[in-house]
């Protein structure tokens, strides 16, 4: 059996579909997450999550090293059969067993760092369970290669639901911290198994050919190891900062600061990873076709932005209101923290945009240079702005993100036929319209009407009305949109215009 990609002609019309589905139950995901978030910030104390954000440093690494690269390597494989994927697979529960037993290694450092013996147990739980979860990373890979982004959907959103009812019922009982941990337990034990099963692939144990690795084989797993390698040193210096500020300041400090921080990449996530699936997909089949890739690029980017730009404007702008609401009186400590990291995930957004193209054209060992060279230099930001306290912290967070990305964006475009202005040039609009939205919100909030429901309403109705009559009322704007919906409408690449 021999695994094949989709037909050229498909690309881009599951691309639109995929992208429309994903964003919509990212959207509901992160509603999700709003309204647990409501519940659970007034039954828990900023204490308590700051010692979620120590123990979930294991999370960090988890999530980062978690598919092995292998999830990334599939979709990127010209052609997969059977016993290619059953050795995939070896490899990958393998790898599984040892990625829980090192993570259950750094439960006793953890305690010795921050003083705090309730982490041991919540530590321990953690690895288990991401040793766990990794066992569907085949099964994930086979769904985005064909892009059954409907299916990906569907058990992220279960798994979700069933991880924030266990959460809110434990706190309900005075679980404190465990029922934050709880929480990401259930998720991911029912996300694997719902995973295990929504591909009609099955691993066999026996059987299998026992053949030393060919060059397919081993540009799998080369690529598999260099981009795991680069997510593994990009994403392990973000903990820094909370073994700075957990060790520092204590846990009451890190809440707060992790609550800003999480809110912000949360936005910034939940937007990117429906493009970024099918913008890997897209970019790794394209490559060979200059012409095709440039377009497709341009118009991804666009979207991309188009999205994730306004929400974290709005974020930075009404951030008082958002933690009034979202998080209660408890948290106001976190508001400047929030507006830093929203503007911190605007130019980080971009970095982890060029990322997509680094996978997409197979350059993963650039990528993971270039990782080794930015983490110290972060980790000797975060050291130095915690002289300065928590703020201290998360402005010296924004200022290293703005002066590495000049420099992110040469190392990435030097050896790509993509250019910078293909990347910021699908910035300027989507940066124009959010500005004039925040300020149009920021005559708005001389209305009085207290950190209610429908203030949040009003300011948020106001802000993408304004937002939207930027785009229309500029001819520029008014073509980007006519060409994204003729490309939603006709689903075919051949009817799709850049502009």
């Amino acid at each position: 059996m021999s695994l094949a990609r989709p037909d050229r002609s498909l690309i881009i019309e599951r691309s639109v579909q995929g992208s429309v589905t994903l964003l919509g139950v990212n959207a509901l995901v992160l509603t999700l997450a709003v309204a647990g978030t409501m519940v659970l910030a007034r039954l828990l104390t900023p204490a308590d999550f700051g010692l979620f954000a120590m123990a979930s440093i294991v999370l960090v690494v988890a999530g980062t090293v978690r598919d092995f690269g292998f999830v990334s390597a599939i979709v990127h494989a010209d052609t997969l059969d059977a016993d290619r994927l059953d050795r995939l697979f070896r490899r990958n529960v393998a790898y599984s067993a040892l990625l829980a037993a090192a993570l259950m290694i750094t439960a006793p450092l953890l305690h010795a760092w921050f003083d705090r013996p309730e982490l041991v147990p919540a530590v321990l739980s953690l690895a288990i369970a991401s040793g766990v979860r990794s066992v569907a990373n085949v099964h994930v890979g086979l769904l985005t290669r064909r892009m059954k982004h409907g299916t990906l959907a569907r058990t992220r959103v279960i798994s979700e639901i069933c991880g924030v009812l266990t959460a809110i019922l434990l706190a309900m009982r005075g679980a404190g911290v465990a029922a934050l941990v709880a929480q990401q337990i259930v998720s991911m034990l029912i996300q694997t198994a719902l995973l295990s099963q929504a591909t009609p692939w099955r691993p066999r144990w026996r059987g299998v050919r026992q053949m030393p690795d060919n060059l397919t084989d081993r540009a799998l797993n080369t690529y598999a190891r260099e981009n795991v390698l680069a997510r593994l040193v990009a994403e392990s210096s973000l903990v820094a900062d909370r073994i700075i500020v957990g060790g520092a300041a204590g846990a009451g400090a890190l809440g707060l600061y992790q609550g800003a921080f999480r809110w912000s990449n949360l936005t910034m996530m939940q937007t990117l990873q429906p493009f970024k699936q099918v913008a890997i997909a897209g970019f790794s089949e394209l490559r060979e076709n200059v012409n095709d890739y440039q377009r497709y690029a341009a118009n991804i980017f666009i979207a991309t932005q188009s999205v994730l730009f306004p929400l974290l404007m709005f974020l930075c702008v009404e951030a008082q209101l958002v933690v009034n609401i979202l998080l209660g009186d408890q948290w106001q400590d976190a508001v400047p923290l929030l507006r830093l990291f929203a503007i911190a995930m605007l130019l980080e957004s971009i970095d982890r945009m060029l990322g997509w193209v680094y996978l997409g054209e197979g350059r993963t060992r650039t990528r993971l240079y270039w990782q080794l060279v930015l983490a110290p230099l972060l980790v000797v930001s975060l050291w130095f702005g915690m002289r300065f306290g928590i703020v201290g912290v998360a402005v010296a967070y924004l200022l290293f993100r703005a002066a590495m990305l000049p420099l992110t964006l040469r190392v990435c475009l030097r050896a790509s036929v993509l250019s910078t202005t293909t990347i910021l040039g699908a910035s300027w609009l989507p940066m124009l319209a959010s500005l004039f939205a925040s300020l149009v919100v920021y005559g708005v909030q001389n209305v009085e009407l207290g950190s209610t429901p429908l203030s949040i309403l009003l300011h948020v109705t106001c802000f993408f009305l304004a937002y939207a009559a930027v785009w229309l009322l500029l001819p520029h704007g008014r073509r980007h949109i006519l060409s994204g919906y003729r490309w939603i409408r006709t689903n075919h690449a051949s009817k799709m215009v850049v502009v």
